[in-house]
């Protein structure tokens, strides 16, 4: 099976740690796992199946806009197009 992790951080954090776990258990099962990102542990990041989406700023940008509206989705629409 084909899976695709979104989350704004991998291998570091909480939810970036548990995002590592998955894809690594993911992986170990025989599924191929892919993680899109904006903050990617580098030290120990040599797996091509892991892309950094965005950057600082479109992670800050997103964050603003989330606290505006009260919501947490559809704010990163430039980042969410260039990954697709």
């Amino acid at each position: 099976m084909k899976i695709l992790q979104i989350n704004a951080a991998y291998g570091m954090g909480s939810t970036g740690y548990y995002t590592k776990l998955l894809h690594e258990k993911l992986l170990k099962d025989g599924h191929e796992s892919y993680v899109a990102a904006t903050l990617i542990d580098e030290s120990d990041n040599t797996d091509k199946r892991i892309f950094k989406v965005g950057n600082f700023f479109s992670r800050k940008i997103s964050s603003l806009k989330s606290r505006i509206t009260g919501q947490q989705n559809d704010t990163a629409g430039k980042t969410t197009k260039d990954l697709i």
